[in-house]
């Protein structure tokens, strides 16, 4: 007695509808654990920038101090009061910008503006235009008259 086309097809889509759902459950784990990791680096971003963004502020800080500040300390001691006056006023200046610097690199590095999210208008939807219809009708139309062929 021999097996029917029917039977084979039927045992054919069972067999095939199994692979399928093992390679669907296998790829909702993959996506899952994608998610996961990427929750996981995500939690890792502010740290890591806040650390490269404080080494990078070290290093200006000893650039700074190196050729800026020691050299203005060593000249203090023999400067006229005009001089020192100078000498604090372009320090004050420098330290401001330094300030500067380290204030908005925090809040850039930090992301502090996701905190402060003001309340936006009404979302309008997207009227999306068919390119082809649009197109059809911005086409002139040459005239019959000037045709040859008539």
């Amino acid at each position: 007695m021999g097996v029917s086309h029917c039977d084979l097809r039927r045992k054919a889509i069972r067999h095939r509808t199994e692979w399928q759902l093992i390679l669907q459950v296998r790829t909702r784990r993959i996506i899952n654990l994608m998610r996961l990791a990427g929750t996981y680096l995500r939690y890792w971003r502010g740290p890591w920038a806040l650390t490269i963004f404080l080494i990078g502020y070290l290093i200006l800080l000893v650039v700074i101090s190196h050729y800026y500040l020691l050299p203005a300390a060593d000249s203090w001691r023999n400067a006229t009061p005009t001089e020192r006056r100078l000498l604090s006023a372009s320090s004050a200046l420098l330290l401001s910008v330094v300030l500067l610097i380290v204030i908005v690199g925090l809040l850039l590095v930090l992301r502090v503006r996701r905190y402060f999210q003001f309340p936006s208008g009404a979302r309008t939807k997207t009227e999306y235009v068919d390119a082809w219809s649009e197109s059809a009708r911005r086409m002139k139309v040459p005239d019959d008259s000037n045709d040859p062929q008539q």
